[in-house]
């Protein structure tokens, strides 16, 4: 695809989704099997909210001035190309213009349930 896209789907009462509207950009740390905690943090289950869930991980600022969590193991930074509200969500189209991978399965949710995807 050209350019390199991602679509991801936020809740529109939520600080990140305004943040993203706010900045214009936005970016994706894709956890790895061994970080299930801190992704069911960042889903609200572990009673932290709003800039609080940060607090959890070490956390670089990506090159567009980001945050992108240090032990992801991948990182996908983008510049918003498109927004809609559908719902009680907003969906965001980013550009993607820079990544980092490390070594890891990432993280997944399938049928409700937090497992790692195994590639290979």
């Amino acid at each position: 695809m050209e350019p390199p896209c991602l679509l991801v789907g936020i809740n529109a009462s939520s600080e990140t989704h305004d943040a993203i509207l706010a900045n214009g950009t936005f970016g994706v740390s894709l956890l790895g099997g061994n970080q299930q905690d801190l992704a069911l943090r960042f889903a609200g289950r572990h009673g932290a909210n709003a800039v609080h869930r940060f607090d959890t991980a070490p956390w670089d600022q990506g090159v567009l001035d980001v945050p992108v969590l240090q032990s992801a193991v991948c990182v996908l930074e983008c510049v918003l190309h498109h927004h809609q509200l559908v719902g009680t969500h907003g969906i965001f189209i980013g550009r993607i213009v820079a990544t980092r991978s490390a070594q890891g399965n990432p993280l997944i949710n399938f049928r409700g349930e937090l497992r790692t995807l195994l590639y290979g």
